[in-house]
């Protein structure tokens, strides 16, 4: 079965993005925070924003306290911060 966790962006530019990963799909924290970079990157580009997605260029995302291993056990949505 397909393991589904939701992520939430909390930042200043981007706070409220969400995603829903399966997280079958990812190996570490890292590609977690890949496939959200990527998907608010795709979401920005298709709706012609491209400021926004020069200043994605620039951020930088961490996951707060969980490691991979507890992240794939967590039963609540996850947020995702920036520096």
């Amino acid at each position: 079965m397909d393991s589904e966790q939701l992520f939430i962006i909390s930042s200043d530019l981007f706070g409220g993005y969400q995603v829903k990963i399966i997280l079958n799909n990812c190996s570490t924290t890292d590609d977690i925070l890949n496939y959200v970079y990527e998907d608010l990157k795709n979401c920005l580009l298709t709706n012609h924003l491209h400021i926004l997605a020069d200043k994605l260029d620039q951020s930088h995302f961490y996951i707060k306290d969980l490691t991979f291993e507890e992240i794939i056990k967590y039963n609540d949505v996850i947020f995702i911060y920036e520096n």
